[in-house]
């Protein structure tokens, strides 16, 4: 929803998965990056994060242009153990999105997004991990749970943060509370 929200206002995402019935507004996830993340880094759900590797400004660079990026701001919606990766070869304004740990597992579980482990108990260590991470950062953080309840004040802090001028009428348009299927328990 965060990233989808962001795209609203002329971020650019890319090639991305196709809408799910349990994500009908879409995911806003570029397809091309991720396999270019996958390929670099195959055991990042093994809970390690990146290291800097030769060549990925390049070709992340060179897989945007070549998936239609003609200029902008752009995203990328990505774990953040991705983070140190990133860090090294751009200036990346970052936003974490803030759910309960729980929601996050069930519906990455629902959508398959966490299908290369089949260990529950793991999975839930690395989405701890991962909202560990975000803790760590002086990032600001966007609360679904708020914005589907109609508060936007989190999202307009990422927004500010990222130079995008928050549009109050394309988020109401976006938000769609009968979508929110992983409200905390």
């Amino acid at each position: 929803m965060t990233a989808g929200l962001f795209a609203q206002h002329g971020v650019w995402t890319g090639s991305c998965r196709p809408p799910h019935k349990l994500n009908p507004t879409g995911f806003f996830e570029s397809l091309p990056l991720k396999k270019v993340l996958k390929r670099r880094w195959p055991d990042i759900m093994q809970g390690t994060p990146t290291r800097p590797q030769t060549g990925f400004r390049k070709e992340v660079i060179e897989t945007i242009l070549e998936d239609g990026y003609e200029g902008g701001p752009w995203l990328v919606k990505m774990s953040t153990l991705y983070w140190p990766a990133w860090d090294a070869c751009f200036d990346p304004k970052y936003v974490c999105v803030r759910r309960d740990p729980d929601a996050v597992f069930r519906s990455c579980k629902d959508t398959g997004m966490l299908i290369t482990r089949k260990d529950d108990d793991f999975m839930r260590k690395i989405i701890d991990l991962h909202f560990a991470e975000m803790d760590k950062t002086g990032a600001p953080s966007v609360y679904t749970e708020e914005l589907v309840g109609g508060d936007f004040s989190s999202l307009e802090k990422a927004m500010t943060h990222c130079g995008i001028e928050m549009d109050e009428e394309k988020v109401r348009n976006f938000v769609n509370p009968e979508h929110w299927h992983y409200p905390k328990d």
